[in-house]
């Protein structure tokens, strides 16, 4: 099947509401890197390599923590961005 991409658009630091209440790791990561926090529940996540392109989206989450798989990313920075209603988080992570 043929993958969709999208860009992110806008400024990737700019933290609408506080990202301490989403954690991420392992930072780096190797195989896997994990997000953890009440900011997930009712959320979407989308994952963003350092062009902008989504390598991965999850339109609704409904736990506290979820996990990705890296084995088949390019080494580099990516931005994991979380929308929870009218409040966006973004954390970094290095994968390696």
């Amino acid at each position: 099947s043929r993958r969709r991409h999208t860009r992110l658009q806008g400024d990737w630091s700019s933290d609408v509401c506080s990202s301490d209440l989403i954690n991420l790791y392992p930072n780096p990561a190797t195989h896997k890197f994990s997000l953890e926090g009440d900011g997930l529940e009712n959320a979407s996540v989308s994952v963003f390599d350092v062009v902008g392109n989504r390598v991965e989206y999850h339109p609704i989450v409904t736990e506290r923590m979820m996990d990705f798989y890296t084995d088949r990313w390019n080494p580099g920075v990516y931005l994991v961005e979380v929308l929870q209603g009218d409040k966006k988080a973004t954390k970094k992570v290095l994968v390696y």
